[in-house]
């Protein structure tokens, strides 16, 4: 995803668009300024529980101008009980649009002035250890078990997918630098920190880091717990420093 503006033309931003799309095309979106929420419902016949809820972390958009990046996110989403009764009646209203009834809907969602917005819809389970670990971990209700009994012709019960509780949760990338990856090391003291959930490094010696452009050039990323939204952020952050990917000019 390439942003207009300042010195990007939209020639550019088609351009680059274009060369990484493998259809050829590209979509021209509006900038909706305003928190992103990443969301995970159950829906059936009867209603809607979105137990995944994540605030999108966006503190480094400035860093990667143009491209925008995601560094993680943190559970629960910052929102009022409010907001997310209007999240949900968003997220079946886009459903309904596209004829689905029932099923897991992952969606990202803006949080825009005028209320809540649909970036992106689909009934899907959600990537980025989403579905699997940050979002059971924040709310203690695994949506894949509703998207294998969807799968199986099960009776599903929405309500059995409203969050159990709500645990500080977050999520950071791991950015080296471009170049050739020699060596990764691991600090040993993060095993004994109870805090770290989950280490996945996705490189090894002899791949090729590139500049970040898009959300495959993460090198990979850490999940942290914490008793407040602040403790779970630092503990993803200090254990970021306790991992090495040693690079060499390509």
């Amino acid at each position: 995803v390439v942003r207009i503006g300042r010195d990007v033309t939209p020639l550019r931003g088609y351009e680059e668009a274009v060369k990484e799309s493998p259809t050829g095309t590209c979509m021209i979106e509006e900038w909706i300024e305003g928190p992103q929420i990443s969301t995970e419902s159950v829906l059936t016949a009867d209603g809607i529980s979105t137990p995944g809820l994540s605030s999108r972390n966006y503190d480094r958009l400035e860093e990667f101008y143009p491209y925008v990046i995601e560094d993680g996110g943190d559970l629960p989403a910052d929102i009022t009980k409010e907001q997310r009764a209007e999240i949900d009646g968003v997220i079946t209203a886009a459903a309904n649009a596209l004829s689905i009834t029932s099923g897991v809907i992952k969606g990202d969602i803006v949080m825009s002035k005028d209320g809540p917005l649909v970036i992106e819809i689909a009934p899907r389970l959600s990537g980025g250890f989403f579905c699997t670990h940050t979002g059971p971990l924040s709310s203690g209700v695994s949506i894949v078990k509703a998207a294998i009994d969807f799968a199986l012709g099960f009776d599903v019960d929405y309500k059995e997918y409203a969050p159990n509780f709500d645990k500080f949760v977050s999520q950071r990338f791991l950015f080296p630098k471009p170049g050739i990856v020699k060596e990764v090391k691991i600090d040993e003291k993060l095993k004994d920190d109870a805090r770290i959930e989950s280490i996945n490094i996705s490189v090894k010696p002899g791949d090729e880091i590139k500049e970040i452009k898009s959300h495959p050039c993460r090198a990979g990323s850490v999940i942290a717990t914490g008793k407040s939204r602040e403790d779970a952020t630092e503990a993803a952050l200090e254990a970021l420093k306790g991992i090495k990917v040693i690079v060499e000019e390509a």
